[in-house]
C-alpha cells in the first residue's frame, strides 16, 4: 500500500504502564486544521482520542477546539481517603468476605470496642494504635465532587464476629507462652532487673487470639494501624471480626493482670503484603509503630521477645528492623520465638538484628507510609478545583464512562 493509501504513520511508541494504546498521526491533518470543517474536526477527535490522555477530552463536531482534560490522577494517602470519604472509597457497596463468621457483630459490643481494648497501664496508652478500631462507625468527612452510589452505609453494617476452634487453640500457646516467659524472668538472676516485653507479629487473626490467652499477664498494646476495604491488600476487617469475639476474654483478663504489667505488642502480618499497583486491589498497607529504645527503657524494659510464625519470618519485617538495631544499641536484648514450636522458649535465646537496606529506614516518625507509593491510593483530582472527584478503582465514575482514559 503507497502512502497514498494509508495517509497514517506511527510517529511514536508508547509503552508506559497505565497508558492505552500510540500515537498515530495523519499527515493531512495539518493541512485540515488550517480551515477546519465539521467533517475535519471529527477526524481530528478520532485522532485525539488515540492519543495517551490522563482525563477527559470532549469532542463535538461543532466546536472550534476540543477541551482540556477536566481531572487528573494523583496518588493520596489511603487512610486520609477514606477518613474523608468514607471506609469503601473506590468500591461503594461491594461485600466484605469472611470465613468461619458466628454471626453479625454485637452493637454492644461493637461500641465499647475502642475503649475495652485499651492498655490497663497508662504508661502504654500513648503507643496504643485506635486506627481500626474507629472504623465501624466512622462516617465520611467530606463530600466527593461525583457523589458514589449506592447511599454509604458505615463499616459496622458489614461486620461479622469469628471464632474457630483452632482460634481457640492459639489463645491457650499464647496463655501458656505468658506464663512460661514470667516464670523464665522470675528465675533469672538478677530477678528483679529482668522486664520483658512481647511482640506479637503474627497473622492478624492468629495475632488476636495469642494476645487474647497472653493477656492476663501482658498488657495488649495493639497496632493495627489501617482501616477494612472491600479490595483490600490487607484483611484487616477479619481482625476486626476476631477482636469481636474475643472481646469478653480481653475483658475478663484485664481484671486478672497486676497493677504493673509488661507491655505486649501486637502486629498483623499481613501489613506488609506484597503488592504491585493494580485496579482490582486497594493499597491499606500499614507499617509497625514500636516504641523507640528511649521508651522501652523508661518502662523499664531489658528484653523483647520477638514471636513470629516461624523460622521462614526471621530476619524481622523490614518496618522492624531499625527498631530492633536501636534496642541493641540500648543494650536491650532482642529474642526471636517460633510459635511453630511445641515450645517457643525452645528458640535459640539470643537473635541478633543486622542492619540492611530497606525502604523503612528514612521514614520520619508519626508519618504513615514508607517507601514508594506505600499505603497510597491513586485518585481522580478535578484540575480547575483541585477536589477529589473519585478512586480511580471506581468504575462507574464518569472518567472512566466517557474518556478515553488508559489508568485501568
Amino acid at each position: 500500500m503507497s502512502d497514498n493509501e494509508n495517509p497514517f504513520a506511527r510517529k511514536d511508541y508508547v509503552n508506559e504502564p497505565g497508558i492505552v494504546g500510540a500515537s498515530w498521526w495523519n499527515e493531512s491533518l495539518a493541512s485540515a486544521a488550517a480551515a477546519p470543517t465539521r467533517r475535519s474536526m471529527l477526524v481530528w477527535c478520532v485522532a485525539l482520542m488515540a492519543l495517551p490522555i490522563i482525563g477527559i477530552a470532549t469532542c463535538s463536531g461543532d466546536s472550534d477546539d476540543a477541551e482540556a482534560p477536566d481531572v487528573r490522577e494523583e496518588r493520596r494517602l489511603t487512610l486520609a481517603m477514606q477518613q474523608d470519604y468514607g471506609w469503601w472509597f473506590g468500591a461503594p457497596g461491594e461485600p466484605l468476605t469472611f470465613t468461619d463468621d458466628v454471626g453479625a457483630a454485637d452493637p454492644t459490643v461493637l461500641a465499647r470496642l475502642a475503649t475495652s481494648l485499651e492498655p490497663s497501664h497508662p504508661a502504654h496508652v500513648p503507643f496504643f494504635q485506635r486506627t481500626l478500631l474507629q472504623a465501624p462507625d466512622a462516617t465520611p468527612r467530606k463530600q466527593l465532587s461525583e457523589p458514589e452510589t449506592p447511599a454509604f452505609a458505615p463499616l459496622k453494617d458489614f461486620l461479622r464476629a469469628v471464632h474457630t476452634p483452632q482460634l481457640d487453640v492459639f489463645a491457650d500457646r499464647g496463655k501458656a507462652l505468658a506464663m512460661a516467659l514470667t516464670q523464665a524472668a522470675a528465675t533469672s538472676v538478677p530477678a528483679a532487673a529482668r522486664r520483658e516485653a512481647l511482640i506479637v507479629d503474627l497473622p492478624g487473626a492468629i495475632a488476636v487470639a495469642y494476645a487474647a490467652g497472653a493477656a492476663a499477664i501482658f498488657d495488649p498494646v495493639l497496632l493495627f494501624d489501617n482501616w477494612p476495604h472491600p479490595r483490600g491488600v490487607v484483611p484487616s476487617h477479619r481482625v476486626l471480626a476476631t477482636l469481636l469475639s474475643f472481646e469478653k476474654r480481653f475483658a475478663s483478663a484485664r481484671k486478672e493482670r497486676l497493677p504493673n504489667p509488661p507491655p505486649m505488642f501486637v502486629l498483623a502480618s499481613e501489613r506488609l503484603t506484597a503488592y504491585s499497583d493494580s485496579a482490582t486491589q486497594f493499597d491499606n498497607r500499614y507499617y509497625a509503630k514500636l516504641p523507640d529504645a528511649a521508651a522501652l527503657t523508661k518502662l523499664g524494659i531489658t528484653r523483647v521477645n520477638y514471636l513470629v510464625a516461624g523460622p521462614n519470618r526471621l530476619p524481622e519485617a523490614d518496618d522492624l528492623n531499625e527498631s530492633f538495631l536501636s534496642y541493641r544499641r540500648a543494650n536491650i536484648a532482642v529474642r526471636a520465638l517460633l510459635a511453630s514450636e511445641a515450645s517457643p522458649l525452645d528458640t535459640p535465646p539470643h537473635y541478633e538484628p543486622v542492619a540492611r537496606q530497606n525502604d523503612f529506614k528514612t521514614v520520619a516518625p508519626g508519618s504513615t507510609t514508607g517507601g514508594v507509593n506505600f499505603g497510597t491510593v491513586p485518585v481522580m483530582v478535578g484540575v480547575v478545583a483541585a477536589t477529589v472527584v473519585g478512586a480511580r478503582i471506581y468504575r462507574n465514575g464518569s472518567w472512566n464512562r466517557v474518556s478515553t482514559y488508559g489508568g485501568g
